[in-house]
C-alpha cells in the first residue's frame, strides 16, 4: 500500500478506499485484532458524535492531551518504572469535526509510540467519586419458579450489600441461561465491588453487544468507570466522551468526569 495507515483507515471508514487497497485492507483486518478493534472504535465515536456539540468535547480532551504531553516533554518528571508503550499501533486520523476521536488520537499516538503518567490516585478518586452501585429491581420477572427464586435471594444479598455471596449465586444463574442480561449486569456490579475489574468488564460488553438490553446504556457507564479504575486513561476518555455527547442519563456525569481529568 503506497498511502500510509492513518490515511487508509481514514478512507476505509469514509466508503473511499477502493481497489487492490481496498481488499489488502480488509485481508489485513481479518489478521489484525488491534487493527480491527482501532478501526471499530472510530466507527463508533464517529456515529455517537458527528452530530453533536463536538468542539466543546475536542477543547477537554485536547487539554487532557496538553497536560500529559507536558509532562511527557519533562523526562526527567516520568519515573521509568511507568514508561509505557501503548497497545494501539495506528492512529486515528479523523477530522476537526469529530473532536472526540481527534483529541484522543492526539492523545494515544506520538509516532506510534508514547508515555503516559496516569495519575492513579486521582482515577481512584474520581471512581470513589462517582461509582454508585446500580439499585436492583422490585419488578418480578417471568420464568421458572425456582430460577426466579434463586434470583430474588441473589437480590436480597445484593442489596444488603454482601457482594461476594451475590456474585457467587448470580455466577450460577448466569451458567444456566447465559443471555439473561440482567443477570449479568448485576453479575457485573457485584464483580466491581469485589474489585474483579476484568471480570466486570468482560460481563459488560456483553451486555453493550446486546443492543436491545435494558441494561446498555448503565453498561456502558459501569464500563468507562472500570477502565478508569484500571488507569487506562485512554479507552476510558473515549468512552467517557460518548457518553458525554450522546443522550445517556450519565451524560453530565460523564462531562464532569472528564472536566477533572482535564
Amino acid at each position: 500500500m503506497n498511502m500510509n495507515k492513518r490515511d487508509i483507515i481514514d478512507k476505509y471508514i469514509k466508503g473511499t478506499l477502493s481497489g487492490e487497497d481496498f481488499k489488502s485492507f480488509e485481508k489485513e483486518l481479518l489478521s489484525d485484532p488491534q487493527l480491527a478493534e482501532e478501526v471499530k472504535l472510530q466507527r463508533e465515536i464517529d456515529e455517537a458524535l458527528k452530530e453533536k456539540d463536538v468542539m466543546e468535547l475536542h477543547a477537554q480532551l485536547n487539554g487532557i492531551f496538553e497536560n500529559i504531553k507536558e509532562e511527557i516533554t519533562n523526562k526527567e518528571a516520568v519515573p521509568k518504572a511507568i514508561e509505557i508503550k501503548t497497545r494501539p499501533k495506528y492512529i486515528f486520523n479523523i477530522k476537526w469535526q469529530y473532536a472526540a476521536a481527534a483529541g484522543v488520537a492526539a492523545f494515544v499516538g506520538i509516532s506510534g509510540i508514547f508515555y503516559i503518567t496516569m495519575r492513579p490516585a486521582q482515577n481512584d478518586r474520581l471512581y470513589v467519586q462517582y461509582f454508585k452501585p446500580y439499585d436492583a429491581p422490585s419488578i418480578v420477572r417471568s420464568g421458572t419458579a425456582i430460577s426466579e427464586d434463586n434470583y430474588q435471594r441473589a437480590m436480597n444479598e445484593y442489596n444488603s450489600g454482601n457482594y461476594k455471596q451475590a456474585f457467587e449465586m448470580l455466577d450460577k444463574l448466569s451458567a444456566d441461561d447465559p443471555t439473561d442480561m440482567s443477570v449479568l449486569f448485576f453479575k457485573g456490579i457485584s464483580a466491581m465491588e469485589l474489585n474483579k475489574l476484568e471480570d466486570a468488564l468482560t460481563l459488560f460488553k456483553k451486555i453493550i453487544s446486546n443492543k436491545s438490553s435494558l441494561y446498555t446504556e448503565s453498561a456502558e457507564w459501569y464500563q468507562a468507570l472500570c477502565l478508569l479504575k484500571k488507569n487506562n486513561k485512554t479507552e476510558a476518555v473515549i468512552l467517557f466522551g460518548k457518553i458525554a455527547f450522546g443522550n445517556s442519563y450519565y451524560k453530565n456525569e460523564a462531562k464532569k468526569i472528564l472536566e477533572k481529568i482535564s
